[in-house]
């Protein structure tokens, strides 16, 4: 009796400290009518700690017990900072709408629109604020929401009972959790409450989404605060507002033309700095648009980041209607910062009040010329677009300076992303989320919730019964991994089916090939052994064929991978294989194209590569192969939209057509090499293997190869030596701008077969599988082969905008455009060159375009070609 007394003291005593120690301050906020105002903000700076309003306006926050001056703000109101006093509160807030200030009519009349000055300060500002900070630590609370208002009848009548069901109800998770953040990409996470209220996605839910709008952008979305803005974006100025005795600048910002990927909605300016006050903009899509709506606070002085955010994302198609939300705020937050771009920040803004003579700190920075400059523009009350340019340029030139000047700056990416789950953290109960969770839920997500509920409870018991593993169904369909104790050995058996397909060319006829297997040795570390056999039938030739591969990386570190294979298989004479077996099948059957011709290939080959050093690439290869001339075999046509017949499976090239022992059978045995080098070459690694990443820099390389005669019977004797430089990049609003050059000459052809020429990748066929960047669309796919010289060059763009977008039908689509030019000279003496436009990611499936094609400048032909996504 004495024991259990005690201990019912001992749990009151902990209880009442507990709740000493831990305060709910709860409520609604309203605007003047009484309305509730979704997703209001409010901040508690002295904890750093940030949540919001749900969509009704009601908020429960569990904070430590103490004295707090809270700030409530939401968009269009002005903000309200209420005393905390210790105790919990039970509060009712009302927020009255913003009073904008806007400048003298007759000075407004004079100048331009004082939004463009506003967001000039802000796109330079931005520079520094992009990179200031270098890591964060805080406690978060997530919360994702999907709603699905309609389903169309034919999705109904395919998808399963139970799926359906699941889709209907909707979905809520939610998550508590330590996040920690150093830039680069070191990310650490700790979850303490995790639900999923889909059965089979506990795992599976989205982490923190850490979207800072600075770095919003690349290749896809423009931003309004990047260098380009002022050629996409026109921008209005709203009026100002004073909040905790700082102005506030509203930005309307307006896309000076339709289509995806920009952004439209407001900007908020802090006076001064320059920065981000909060942002409620929408991303329009084709299918969908995105709001982002985020909130910046002063976490410390002159250090401000996003600490509430709120995504929602809707959309329809094919009579499909949903809703996405998200939800995320930050508490108990650590800011690390680089110093120097804080004494940056701080300097400038003193330089704005004209400060600097009694400025302490500036000794640190203003030793430089450029930063000189970048004070005596900074300072002007006004700035023009060209000076707004040569401050980013002033300020992008000192931090490359910095970086170069960082001797500990790695090459290497690394990525580090580490999740850890409490032990309880799957298993809280409904109570203890009520009591932790930062933003209640609304009416609809509670509705979902129960729904939820009651959906696992039939699952449950539905589940006591599920049927036993088809033997029939694995036969056929298996695909699969078998790990041995130890997860150094795996086997992947193939069913039937997979890794199966039936190819059809018109020598072989119906050729089907199947990957047996595939098995993997693996100390996972540094090393690694792959080999993987496949299977083959020629049909009309009633011949096997099949290789087995085999790879090897032995050193993780310089990629040293060794390639070796070896079998007998039917190939075409263009070494580089323009068209695939897949889209041979394809051109033959659909539209009795047997565009590529063939011989029996039997070969042992073996690659070697290795990094010398980082960005230093050194291959070496031989090859032992017997190469037969075949014949057709089959004339079977699926369609015959054509309405022609098969040619010989001749190559169709002059020299061929005078010498035809070039394709009579033959030995050969080669000896390849190839030296790459990519200056700065940005690596990671992953899943233990080196990863290039880009290069501001092109790729150089010098290649070699050689037919050695008299070696087990080879025939070959001759010399090929290439060079080429190639490279990838976006340019200004452009996305993707890629050019390759490539010259080569053989020095000696003393004995040279077809197949040894010097081939381009070209794919005259309508379907085409893999448009390269070095790749033809109309040259004879034979016909310009040689053992002489050669020269080829090709230059494309790539942007979502360039001509055909700019329609009306055309400009909301998703589709982007590709415009390409190539040009090839060699010992035919004639000046080839092709003119290509193409709109891509049509419906995210396919590429379509026109090329027109040149020689000696006179025109040749135009044609229409598409590429499948599903082809390459």
């Amino acid at each position: 009796m004495k024991q259990t007394f005690f201990l019912f003291l001992l749990i009151t005593a902990c209880s009442v400290s507990f709740s000493q120690n831990s305060c709910n301050l709860k409520g609604i906020i309203t605007d003047e009518k009484g309305e509730p105002i979704p997703y209001a903000n409010i901040f508690i700076q002295e904890l750093a700690t940030a949540s919001m309003a749900n969509i009704n306006g009601r908020f429960d926050i569990p904070v430590k017990c103490g004295d707090y001056k809270v700030n409530i703000q939401s968009v269009g109101y002005e903000s309200q900072a209420i005393s905390m006093d210790g105790n919990s509160a039970q509060l009712q807030i009302q927020l009255n709408p913003i009073s904008y200030l806007f400048p003298n009519e007759n000075e407004s009349a004079i100048v331009e629109d004082p939004s463009y000055n506003i967001m000039r300060k802000a796109i330079v500002m931005a520079q520094y604020y992009q990179k200031q900070i270098e890591g964060y630590q805080s406690d978060l609370y997530i919360r994702g929401f999907s709603d699905v208002d309609n389903i169309p009848n034919l999705i109904k009548k395919f998808a399963e009972k139970e799926g359906l069901g699941e889709v209907q109800t909707g979905d809520l998770v939610e998550s508590i959790l330590n996040y920690s953040y150093t830039s680069p990409n070191t990310v650490k996470e700790k979850y303490s409450f995790k639900k999923a209220d889909l059965i089979d996605t506990t795992k599976a839910i989205p982490s923190y989404i850490n979207l800072d709008f600075y770095q919003l952008g690349g290749q896809e979305v423009i931003n309004p605060i990047s260098r380009n803005a002022f050629k996409v974006y026109k921008f209005e100025y709203q009026g100002s507002y004073i909040e905790d005795n700082s102005t506030i600048h509203k930005i309307k910002i307006i896309p000076k033309r339709k289509g995806s990927y920009l952004i439209k909605g407001f900007l908020y300016i802090n006076e001064g700095l320059w920065n981000i006050n909060h942002v409620d903009v929408v991303l329009q899509k084709q299918y969908f648009q995105v709001e982002y709506k985020q909130r910046y606070n002063e976490i410390k002085p002159l250090v401000w980041m996003p600490t509430n955010h709120l995504i929602k994302v809707s959309g329809k198609g094919l009579g499909l209607r949903f809703q996405l939300n998200y939800l995320a705020s930050l508490s108990n937050l650590t800011v690390q910062t680089d110093y120097k771009i804080d004494a940056s920040i701080d300097q400038n803004y003193e330089a704005t009040k004209g400060n600097l003579e009694n400025y302490e700190s500036n000794i640190l920075l203003n030793n430089s010329a450029e930063q000189h400059k970048i004070e005596q523009l900074i300072t002007k009350e006004t700035l023009t677009n060209r000076e707004t340019y040569k401050l980013v340029r002033l300020i992008k030139k000192l931090q490359k300076k910095r970086e170069r000047n960082d001797k500990t700056r790695s090459m290497e990416v690394k990525f580090i992303h580490s999740i850890n789950y409490s032990d309880s953290a799957f298993n809280q109960s409904d109570s203890a989320w009520k009591a932790v969770r930062q933003i209640p839920l609304s009416d609809k997500e509670l509705e979902t919730f129960k729904s939820i509920r009651s959906n696992e409870k039939v699952a449950k018991n539905e589940s006591e019964s599920t049927a036993q593993p088809s033997l029939l169904k694995d036969l056929f369909l298996f695909n699969d991994k078998i790990i041995s104790k130890n997860k150094k050995h795996i086997f992947e058996p193939k069913g039937l089916l997979i890794g199966a397909f039936p190819y059809y060319n018109t020598v072989d006829g119906f050729l089907p090939v199947k990957s047996l297997l595939d098995y993997t040795w693996d100390n996972r570390r540094d090393k690694f052994i792959t080999i993987t056999p496949i299977v083959g039938y020629a049909v009309a030739r009633k011949t096997y064929t099949g290789r087995l591969e085999i790879k090897s990386q032995y050193n993780k570190e310089k990629r040293g991978l060794i390639h070796i294979s070896g079998g007998r298989r039917t190939t075409g004479f263009n070494q580089n294989d323009p068209i695939s077996d897949r889209l041979n099948t394809i051109s033959t059957t659909f539209f009795t194209g047997n565009v590529k011709k063939l011989f029996q290939h039997d070969f042992v080959k073996m690659d070697h590569q290795i990094d010398v050093i980082n960005g230093l690439v050194f291959s070496l290869g031989g090859e032992y192969a017997y190469r037969q001339a075949l014949s057709n075999n089959s004339d079977f046509k699926l369609l015959d939209i054509t309405n022609k017949e098969y040619t010989p499976n001749v190559p169709e090239n002059i020299e061929v057509t005078n010498n035809p022992k070039l394709i009579r059978n033959n030995t050969a045995v080669t000896f390849r090499a190839k030296l790459e080098w990519t200056p700065r070459q940005f690596y990671t690694f992953k899943d233990n293997q080196k990863v290039l990443l880009e290069s501001n820099y092109p790729t150089f390389g010098i290649g070699y190869r050689k037919g050695i005669e008299n070696v087990f019977n080879s025939q070959a004797d001759y010399d090929l030596i290439k060079i080429s430089v190639q490279q990838t990049f976006p340019f200004l609003l452009l996305d993707k701008v890629n050019y390759y050059f490539e010259a080569g000459r053989f020095f000696n052809t003393n004995s040279i077969y077809f197949a040894d020429y010097q081939n381009f990748n070209t794919a005259p066929t309508f379907v085409i599988d893999n448009p390269k960047i070095n790749g033809f669309r109309l040259l004879d796919y034979y016909g310009f082969n040689t053992k002489d010289y050669y020269l080829e060059s090709h230059f494309s763009i790539e942007n979502d905008h360039l001509l055909l977008k700019f329609l009306p039908f055309l400009n909301r689509t998703n589709m982007d455009e590709k415009l390409e030019f190539g040009y090839l000279y060699s010992d035919r003496n004639i000046h080839y060159a092709e003119l290509g436009l193409s709109l891509t990611q049509i419906f995210y499936l396919m590429d379509a375009g026109v090329f027109a094609s040149f020689e000696d400048a006179q025109f040749e032909r135009v044609a229409v070609k598409v590429a499948f996504y599903f082809l390459q």
